[in-house]
């Protein structure tokens, strides 16, 4: 519900829906349905007006959703707490008749990373998990395209958490990494949201509705611009020995110089 810091939309919650609703309208115009790897949602527990406003949408679309909890979508990121979430009520009138199924999923943990998995047939299988297309970032606790794809069996592996899309292919097989349907952090200013269209092997990449008059990272920079302040304040004092924030103290110096 909370705009982004990185973010200026006149209506954030305007946003969302929009965006939501574009993609149900691309899944409708090419027949398809539509498969979301995890994380619908930032916090556990979301108002009422968030998880209606996702359900308004879905429920136009004409196929099915597939979906499963991310880490973000669970209270301790533990499975055992869905019935405490917002996707828990998701999960509870998860039926044909709703456009919604929610996959169950096995949660494993590798090393304190977090991953669930869920078969969707023989082919595809489902997993949120921290995957990137080939080196790991240094500090980051995630896996490979490869390894996943060395771990299960599936010919298509779809990932979330990886906020960033990528496609990584090999023998036929592929990881499919759509990435974040919204700009929501300030360093992903210049990335351009997508979503993938899959059909019989054949990949799209999408390009969704991003404005980016309504991002910037002005607020980094005022940061910047204060901590530079404090930093210059800090240098004061240790140059000058001491100084006193009392305005009579500060009175009487200007005073006498």
């Amino acid at each position: 519900p909370d705009l982004p810091l990185c973010r200026h939309d006149v209506n954030w919650m305007e946003t969302q829906r929009n965006n939501l609703e574009f993609i149900v309208n691309l899944a409708n115009q090419n027949g398809a349905d539509i498969i979301m790897a995890g994380d619908t949602f930032d916090v556990p527990r979301v108002p009422p007006s968030i998880t209606n406003m996702f359900l308004d949408e879905i429920i136009k679309l004409k196929g099915t959703c597939y979906m499963l909890a991310g880490n973000h979508c669970l209270p301790w990121h533990k499975l055992e707490n869905l019935k405490d979430s917002s996707m828990g009520i998701i999960a509870s009138i998860s039926m044909p008749a709703t456009h919604l199924q929610y996959l169950d999923t096995m949660e494993t943990s590798e090393n304190g990373r977090f991953e669930h998995v869920a078969f969707l047939n023989d082919e595809i299988a489902v997993v949120h998990t921290l995957t990137f297309e080939n080196e790991i970032p240094y500090g980051a606790n995630g896996t490979t395209a490869q390894e996943l794809l060395n771990k299960y069996p599936h010919k298509y592996i779809i990932t979330g958490d990886n906020h960033t899309g990528f496609i990584y292919k090999n023998n036929g097989r592929m990881v499919i990494n759509p990435g974040c349907t919204l700009i929501q952090t300030a360093d992903m200013i210049d990335y351009t949201p997508r979503v993938v269209l899959f059909d019989d092997g054949e990949i799209s990449w999408i390009n969704l509705p991003n404005d980016k008059t309504t991002i910037s990272d002005q607020h980094i920079q005022e940061k910047k611009e204060r901590d530079a302040r404090i930093s210059a304040f800090v240098e004061t004092v240790r140059n000058n020995g001491k100084i006193s924030l009392s305005f009579l103290d500060n009175l009487k110096k200007a005073m006498n110089n």
